[in-house]
Order: C-alpha cells, then sequence, then structure tokens
C-alpha cells in the first residue's frame, strides 16, 4: 500500500520547529513579527501543497512574499485614490521613472522566453497558482512576472538556484515598493 502525504499544516510546523534556533536569537519583538510571519503560510497551506516542491520552505517563503505583495498593492491602491485629488509634479516624476524603468527591464530580456530560466521558474509554480482564488492567482502571477525585471541577475545565478534568486527579486520589488511608500508619506 502506498502512503499518506501529510498535510502541508505539518510541514509548516515542522519547517517552523527548524527555523527555532533562527527565532530565538532575535530580539524579543522581532521574534513576534517572526512568528506570525511564519503564519500566514497557513493562510495558503492548499496551495503549498498543490505545488508539490520538496524544499518545504519555498512555497511557505512564496506564500509570504504573496501575502506582503497583497498588502502592497492596497496600499497602492490607497495611495492612488489619495492622489486622485492631488496634482503633484513629484507622483509625475515618480510615475514616469518607473515607466521608463520598466521599459529598460523589458528591452533587456531574452529573445526566446522558452529558454529562459525565470519563465521556467515561473511555470514550476503554475500547481501553486492553480489552488489559488482568481483575485490571489492573478496578483500570484503579477508577482511572479515582476522578476523579468531582474532577468540577468536570474540568469547569472544559474537554474540551480532560480527559485532563490526569483524570491529575492521579489523581496527586492517589495523593498523597492515600500522606500517608495514611505518617501511620498514623507511628502
Amino acid at each position: 500500500m502506498g502512503r499518506t502525504i501529510p498535510s502541508f499544516r505539518i510541514a509548516i510546523l515542522l519547517e517552523e520547529k527548524r527555523w527555532k534556533l533562527y527565532r530565538q536569537y532575535l530580539r524579543k519583538k522581532e521574534q513576534k513579527i517572526f512568528k506570525h510571519m511564519f503564519s500566514i503560510a497557513y493562510l495558503f497551506s492548499s496551495a503549498s501543497s498543490y505545488a508539490a516542491n520538496p524544499i518545504r520552505i519555498n512555497p511557505i517563503l512564496f506564500s509570504i512574499a504573496l501575502y506582503h505583495h497583497k498588502k502592497i498593492s492596497s496600499l497602492d491602491k490607497n495611495r492612488n485614490e489619495s492622489f486622485f485629488f492631488q496634482s503633484s509634479l513629484f507622483t509625475t516624476t515618480i510615475t514616469t521613472e518607473m515607466k521608463k524603468e520598466n521599459e529598460t527591464y523589458s528591452s533587456s530580456s531574452n529573445l526566446f522566453p522558452y529558454d529562459n530560466i525565470i519563465t521556467k521558474e515561473i511555470d514550476s509554480w503554475k500547481n501553486y497558482a492553480d489552488c489559488l482564488r482568481k483575485q490571489d492567482r492573478d496578483l500570484f502571477y503579477k508577482m511572479l512576472n515582476s522578476c523579468y525585471k531582474y532577468s540577468p541577475a536570474i540568469t547569472v545565478q544559474g537554474k540551480e538556484y532560480s527559485t532563490t534568486s526569483a524570491l529575492m527579486s521579489i523581496l527586492l520589488e517589495h523593498h523597492k515598493e515600500l522606500l517608495l511608500q514611505n518617501k511620498i508619506n514623507n511628502i
């Protein structure tokens, strides 16, 4: 007889235990934040399970990144609504800079997308995305597609580090967005 695959919730618990020593060396306040951050993975446990990724931490980190992406998107939406009534040269400048940046990255991408490490990495997370609600799935693919901006950096790391490089690119994109939010809030 075949063996039953344990729930991904159990895998999250095991992975959280594996990170216990790391958590202990954080400050008390950061320990609570870390625990909360890890609990986010439970929100997407069915998608993580369906991803069938042998490295347990990867679906957990993608779940956390998706959650952060959703929060950042809602901040963007609120920011756009508040700026609707304000005409500011600053926001126009930032939007123009971001458009130029996106054009630069899109023009430097590979001509052969099927040979591209990023395309293969995004395709490998299809099972995860299939388990998400439509709105979350669309955000997840938007988040993954932001990796194309960092195509040269991901490619240079090689195929064996493509998941880690994609996660790093997503986190970098989130960090840039948070810095932008902070800069706009300080005006």
